[in-house]
C-alpha cells in the first residue's frame, strides 16, 4: 500500500489585499531581496518603505518625515452634527433632532448636536493617516451628558437613537458634520481631515524639493508657517 505525502498548504488568500515585498539597499538602489530586480508592478503604485531611522542619510528629509504638527480644527463651544440612521423613535427624540438646513434634510439623514468642551485637533507626521485628538463634548439631547471624545459621543448618542443596532460602536468622523463658515454649509469631518493631510502632503513635497535644489541644511518651516503662507497667497477652503 503506497503512501502519499501530504500536500502543503498554501496560506495564500485571494483576498489578500496588501503584500509585504522584502527589500534592501544595493547601491543606493533598492533591490528584491530574494533576486536582483523587484517584481513587476503596475504602473502608478503607492508603497510604503519602513526602515530605521537611522538608515536615512539625508537628514533633511529624516526631519520632515519625523516632524509632528498639530493643527487646530474646531474651537471649544463649536458644534458637531453626528448623522443617525432612520429607524422608527419616539415623538419625543424626534423633536431632540437638529436641522440644519434643507439640503441636508431633504438627503435623509438625521442629526444629533453635540457641543466640544475641548478644542478638536489634527495630528500630522509624515506619510502616516492623520489622527483625530481631542474634542470632548456634551450632548444637549441626552441632557448634557458629557463624553470623553466624538466617537464615544457617537455611541452613546446611537444607543438611543439607533436602537435596531447591534453594536453601537462607529467613526464619528465618517459620520460627523461641522459648519464651515468660508463654504456657508455643514461638511464632514472625514472632509477636513482628508483636505489637511492633502496640503501636508504637499507641504513634505514641496520642502524636499527645496531640499534638493539647493542642498539646504537648516530646519525646514512648520507647516502651520507654510500654511499660512499658502492662505496669504491663494483662497483656502480651510
Amino acid at each position: 500500500m503506497s503512501q502519499h505525502s501530504p500536500r502543503p498548504s498554501s496560506s495564500v488568500s485571494a483576498r489578500q489585499t496588501r503584500v509585504v515585498i522584502p527589500v534592501k539597499v544595493d547601491g543606493a538602489k533598492l533591490t528584491f531581496a530574494f533576486g536582483q530586480h523587484l517584481p513587476d508592478l503596475v504602473d502608478g503604485a503607492r508603497a510604503e518603505v519602513v526602515i530605521d531611522a537611522e538608515s536615512i542619510a539625508d537628514k533633511y528629509l529624516l526631519k520632515l518625515l519625523q516632524a509632528e504638527q498639530i493643527v487646530d480644527l474646531l474651537d471649544v463651544d463649536a458644534q458637531v452634527l453626528i448623522e443617525m440612521r432612520p429607524c422608527v423613535l419616539p415623538a419625543e427624540l424626534l423633536r431632540k433632532l437638529y436641522v440644519p438646513s434643507r439640503r441636508l434634510q431633504a438627503a435623509g439623514g438625521r442629526y444629533v448636536e453635540v457641543t466640544l468642551t475641548s478644542p478638536l485637533r489634527l495630528r500630522l507626521s509624515g506619510a502616516r493617516r492623520g489622527a483625530f485628538t481631542g474634542g470632548s463634548c456634551v450632548i444637549p439631547a441626552l441632557g448634557d451628558r458629557p463624553a470623553i471624545s466624538l466617537n464615544q459621543a457617537f455611541t452613546f448618542i446611537s444607543e438611543v437613537y439607533e436602537p435596531d443596532r447591534q453594536s453601537h460602536v462607529g467613526n464619528a468622523f465618517l459620520r460627523g458634520l461641522f459648519f464651515n463658515e468660508q463654504s456657508d454649509a455643514w461638511s464632514r469631518l472625514e472632509d477636513l481631515r482628508k483636505a489637511y493631510e492633502r496640503r501636508f502632503q504637499d507641504y513634505l513635497t514641496q520642502q524636499f524639493a527645496i531640499n534638493t535644489k539647493r542642498k539646504r541644511l537648516s530646519d525646514p518651516p512648520s507647516f502651520e508657517e507654510w500654511l499660512e503662507g499658502k492662505r496669504r497667497q491663494t483662497t483656502m477652503e480651510f
